[in-house]
């Protein structure tokens, strides 16, 4: 949790309702509170992110926490966006006929997504993948990983 106590979340109402998109803001900062209390929890408990707690004790910069308040705010605006699951909206009048699919087929309530774990994870973990000597803002070449076939299917040098 946050040091401060009048606010006993990382990411606090104010901030997820100064960057909320869209014509369905919350009017509620407890309810916002709420989902901010809920989506802290989920994230201190969550196996992956097992040191999370303990990261955050050391992290003098602030970088971790800046991190911790940015899923927190996208898990509470993942929730509130389309809380009652609709698909789709249809409104008839007259001859007119307007219709809006939102973006979300399914709501599965507050959770901690790959992507907040990303964002989260430790990066002195182990993780499984490639490992590469180039800066990380380097891109990646368009063939890189490509198999090269010569004639017949086979690799160069292969033959029936």
């Amino acid at each position: 949790m946050a040091d401060d106590d009048s606010n006993p979340t990382y990411a606090t109402p104010v901030y997820v309702l100064d960057r909320w998109i869209g014509s369905d803001k919350p009017t509620s900062i407890e309810l916002v509170q709420f989902w901010l209390t809920e989506a802290e929890d989920l994230l201190f408990s969550d196996r992956e992110l097992a040191d999370l707690e303990q990261r955050l004790t050391v992290d003098v910069s602030g970088k971790l926490a800046k991190l911790v308040m940015i899923a927190e705010r996208r898990m509470v605006t993942r929730a509130m966006k389309n809380p009652d699951n609709i698909r789709q909206t249809n409104s008839t009048t007259g001859p007119f006929t307007d219709s809006n699919t939102l973006a979300t087929e399914t709501f599965t309530g507050l959770e901690v997504t790959a992507s907040e774990r990303d964002l989260l994870s430790s990066s002195s973990g182990s993780r499984a993948g490639t490992a590469s000597t180039l800066p990380h803002d380097v891109p990646a070449h368009p063939l890189a990983g490509a198999w090269v076939n010569g004639p017949g299917q086979w690799a160069p040098g292969e033959q029936d």
